[in-house]
């Protein structure tokens, strides 16, 4: 076992509003305490594994650091802190003064892995992560969630359980479509007729005024595309020229480049205008959506109510910010699925890893054990 005590910062600073540092090895615990204090009053060393604590960071002559310290191993604690240069670099040095030494995610990832290839693989997708919690997803992952999950399989494999093995697998199938946006964020495209207020409704939604927004019909006629972060997920929105079927030869190409981007969305808004029959908009919207993950927005209600007869459409007004909230908790909804704590779900992180799950399920379902899950073979797949 190596003695050592390191830290690695496992995120770029930078490139997100969070820099998370993990310091490994037996004197981590004692290394954290000495600058951190939780606003509970609660020791780090006395609190459970995954359990998150909130409190300061205090360097020498410096203003205390509001972060977030969570330990995820009886050596292993993770910080998360801002994610500019100035806050990860204040905690290096005070972990450098406390004896501990840097080193490289790749030299971390050896470190955890403990030959898992799974695990090696995840690990390289750390560093990529931009929100705190697809970081804490991987390094769930990298530092052994699935390896123990197999483990647990391979027991019941051994004690002759082959249904239950087979059930501890089941949650896990396809679940890489998810597992794959904690670095890829999901297209989500803002469309519908001209002057639906789809660009108000972006500008609202990312709290930037990045897309031009005029009475003139037309104005959108390229895809905009503007990154946030719904729910601790990362969410590309693409802004679209408006649908109509009587547009000039100018905009056909826009409304042209729309359609293809409704066609390969992960979600769409389509947005309607209140002032307008929106109802029987929406009724075409639906046959023509059928087979895509879609919402109906009914914006601009801070001129004329939407009615009673609304769900389960949503209404929203991009001027005063009504029904935002509601708007991004479906969102979040229709993407990841109705569960409480979406970090926590079951989700595997490579495309090889989902294809052995449902290969290994398959078989367990038709009573046979697969080579690579006998209790004797510890191989583990990436």
């Amino acid at each position: 076992m190596n003695s050592q005590t390191t830290f690695t910062q496992v995120t770029p600073s930078g490139r997100a509003a969070i820099a998370t540092i993990v310091v490994s090895g037996p004197n981590a615990i004692n290394v954290v305490t000495n600058f951190f204090e939780s606003a509970s009053k609660k020791v780090l060393a006395e609190v459970p594994v995954n359990k998150i604590l909130f409190g300061k960071w205090q360097a020498p002559l410096t203003v205390a650091e509001d972060l977030v310290v969570c330990l995820r191993e009886i050596d292993v604690v993770e910080i998360h802190c801002h994610g500019g240069t100035a806050a990860s670099e204040s905690i290096s040095a005070c972990l450098q003064s406390r004896g501990c030494v840097e080193t490289s995610w790749q030299q971390q990832s050896s470190n955890h892995c403990d030959g898992s290839a799974y695990c090696q693989d995840v690990w390289k997708l750390v560093p990529l992560t931009t929100t705190r919690a697809a970081t804490q997803i991987a390094l769930r992952h990298a530092t052994g969630e699935i390896d123990r999950l197999l483990a647990d399989v391979r027991h019941q494999i051994s004690n002759g359980e082959i249904a239950s093995a087979a059930e501890l697998l089941k949650p896990y199938i396809g679940t890489y479509e998810l597992g794959r946006h904690i670095i890829d964020p999901f297209v989500v495209v803002i469309a519908g007729r001209p002057n639906a207020g789809k660009s108000s409704l972006l500008n609202t939604m990312t709290g930037v005024d990045r897309s031009i927004v005029n009475q003139q019909a037309g104005t959108t006629r390229d895809v905009l595309q503007y990154k946030t972060m719904i729910g601790g997920w990362g969410i590309s929105f693409w802004d679209t020229a408006g649908i109509r079927a009587d547009a000039q030869a100018l905009e056909q190409l826009g409304i042209a480049k729309a359609e293809q981007a409704v066609a390969t969305a992960d979600l769409v808004i389509w947005v309607h205008d209140v002032t307008e029959n929106w109802q029987s908009q929406v009724e075409q919207v639906e046959r023509e959506l059928d087979d895509i993950n879609y919402l109906v927005v009914i914006n601009k209600t801070d001129i004329h109510p939407a009615g009673d007869d609304l769900p389960p459409h949503i209404a929203v007004s991009a001027v005063t910010g009504e029904g935002i909230d509601e708007l991004s908790e479906k969102i979040v909804e229709r993407l990841i699925g109705d569960c409480a704590d979406h970090q926590s779900r079951p989700m595997l992180l490579t495309k090889s890893m989902d294809d052995s799950f449902k290969q290994w399920f398959d078989q367990l379902k038709a009573n046979e054990i697969p080579n690579d899950l006998s209790p004797l073979d510890a191989a583990d797949h990436s």
